[in-house]
């Protein structure tokens, strides 16, 4: 697709950078422009950010990354699944290398933390470093900003893999990729083992030493011979010749593919099951919730109808539709109680009861209160009870799912650390062949070393070459002696060293262009400064000139309106009139 290609295409100039830190650099650029933290960027900003990292693209090809990764249809881009885009994936040897790193780093350890990966980074075992092309302090600073967490913070292997696949994206050849890290971690592809770094001791010397210059030029020549082989058989077979397919390549492309979805398909499946039993839980909760809702509804409409009824009411006696029915007649007999001391009717509007009736009403009032009150205080006692019963069996829940998960991550832990003790018994096994195999080729070496002493060969002198005495012969030459060596490293020291004072005279030079530059600028503006200050002093003498015209002006012609008045006297109409023609 087109978007693949556009990826590939800034894939392939963060690669010609030769820097570690390019895809860091573009995330942190797209970071910046993304002040509200929304995860998306516009497609000005994205060509701000391509720009400032000096990454090009044409129209088009930007036009067909901001549509790709435009999710919500708005014009704009998702930055954060671009970059992940951008890094791609591991694949099955690159990934195998970094686990053998961290493995490294972890010494045998669950995890490990930023300073213990940045001790056992060594930028001096770079290839670019070995070359010359840059310092090794500029290759462990880039480093430094890719892991940049604090020394004590913990870095798990799903961290370490996402750090290197920002490394990995600016390496195309998976040879470069692996060789970079093992010159610098310290390890080999071959030996997934932590603390293998190269340091092995025995009888052999200095020329055991897997990780040595020779021992690197010596598995280079292999791996290119190799790839040749590969390549001579694969153009060599009239199969491929004539189909034009690399079948076995794309059988193993299949095959991962068919693995990293099925790795793909449980992790959602054991997503979806989490999930399912986070919903199960969170059902019953408000199930319960809903059961105990309803209760207190229940409890609520009993009390009502119980207690809370409208003869029980204070005010029911006024408006009591009954009241006349209840009513006693206002006298009963001669005996009636209510009647006054001389046996006669009370007067209508006379009411002898009033003070006890009153007293009866405020001691029924009273009792009424004590009552509400009573009922009020059972009431709370109860809903505080209910809602204790609550908690404590929302808590009982709660701590049931924290024992449930407590109990699946016991046997995760448990499942990891067999899996660690059977990779640390098989490391061991592993290093204790390696050892044994290691002493065996020590005595074969002192073995074969004896033999030569006692034979006449070390002792042979030959005679000089023909072509001349700093010429060495092909049948007697047996390699470079330590004096040879340091004045090769020497020599290449001194290039070095001259090469740097190059740059730094380069740059005092253009230093000193770069203050002409600026002295000749500030000259320029003093000289358009004084320009300028000329040019107003012209100007104030112009505008002082016209005032004096203006005012000269001005006089000459109040004068003239002072001599050529032009006005009419009475002795001009008085001419008029006095003759008869």
């Amino acid at each position: 697709m087109d978007f693949l290609r556009i990826q590939n295409k800034l894939r392939a100039q963060i690669q010609a950078k030769g820097t570690l830190t390019a895809v860091r650099k573009l995330a942190r650029a797209l970071r910046g422009i993304d002040e509200k933290n929304s995860y998306i960027v516009s497609r000005p900003d994205f060509e701000k950010a391509l720009a400032h990292c000096e990454l090009f693209l044409n129209t088009q090809e930007v036009d067909n990354l901001v549509s790709h990764y435009d999710m919500a249809n708005s014009g704009s881009m998702m930055y954060e699944e671009f970059l992940t885009g951008l890094r791609g994936t591991l694949n099955h040897r690159r990934r195998g290398i970094v686990q053998t790193i961290y493995n490294s780093i972890c010494s045998g350890a669950a995890d490990t933390n930023v300073g213990t990966a940045q001790q056992h980074f060594d930028a001096r075992g770079h290839p670019d470093v070995q070359s010359g092309a840059v310092n090794a302090e500029d290759i462990h600073y880039q480093f430094l900003e890719i892991f940049d967490g604090k020394p004590d913070q913990r870095l798990s292997y799903e961290e370490f893999e996402r750090y290197m696949g920002e490394i990995s994206a600016c390496f195309d050849k998976d040879t470069d990729f692996v060789n970079m890290l093992c010159a610098t971690f310290g390890v080999s592809e071959a030996v997934a083992a932590p603390g293998d770094d190269g340091q092995q001791s025995g009888a052999g010397g200095p020329s055991t030493q897997p990780f040595s210059m020779e021992a690197r030029s010596q598995l280079a020549v292999q791996r290119r011979r190799a790839a040749e082989e590969e390549r001579k058989a694969r153009l060599l077979d009239p199969k491929v010749r004539m189909i034009g397919v690399d079948v076995d390549a794309l059988n193993r492309q299949v095959e991962e593919k068919r693995r990293m979805q099925n790795e793909e398909l449980q992790k959602v499946a054991e997503g979806d099951k989490q999930a399912r039993l986070v919903a199960e839980r969170g059902m019953a909760l408000e199930r319960q919730v809903e059961l105990q809702r309803r209760q207190a509804q229940c409890d609520d409409v009993a009390y009502n109808h119980a207690y809370q009824r409208k003869q029980f009411r204070r005010e029911y006696d006024l408006s009591n539709p009954d009241m006349v029915k209840n009513d006693m007649p206002i006298r009963m007999g001669d005996d009636d109680p209510r009647l006054g001391a001389c046996s006669l009717q009370l007067m209508h509007g006379e009411d002898s009861e009033y003070a006890n009736r009153v007293e009866l009403q405020r001691a029924q009032q009273r009792a009424w209160c004590l009552a509400q009150m009573d009922e009020k205080a059972n009431k709370a006692a109860e809903d505080e009870q209910a809602e204790r019963v609550f908690h404590a069996r929302q808590q009982e829940h709660l701590s049931r799912a924290v024992e449930l998960e407590s109990i699946q991550s016991r046997q995760a832990r448990e499942t990891r650390m067999v899996a660690d003790e059977f990779n640390h018994a098989m490391v061991v096994q592993k290093k204790e062949e390696q050892r044994q195999s290691l002493l065996q080729d020590a005595a074969e070496e002192l073995e074969e070393l004896r033999c030569n002493l006692d034979s006449a060969l070390l002792s042979e002198i030959h005679e000089p070459s023909a072509l001349g005495a700093h010429r060495k012969r092909q049948d007697a030459y047996k390699g470079m002696s330590g004096d040879e060596v340091v004045d090769v490293y020497m020599t290449q020291e001194r290039q070095r060293r001259e090469n740097q004072a190059a740059r730094e005279n380069q740059g005092k030079e253009d230093q000193a262009w770069a203050d002409y530059d600026s002295a000749c600028t500030r000259a320029g503006m003093a000289m358009e400064r004084e320009e300028q200050r000329a040019r107003r002093e012209q100007s104030v003498k112009y505008a002082e000139a016209q005032k004096q015209d203006a005012k000269l002006q001005h006089t000459r012609k109040e004068h003239m309106n002072q001599v050529f008045r032009n006005e009419l006297q009475p002795e001009y109409f008085s001419q008029f009139g006095t003759s008869a023609r």
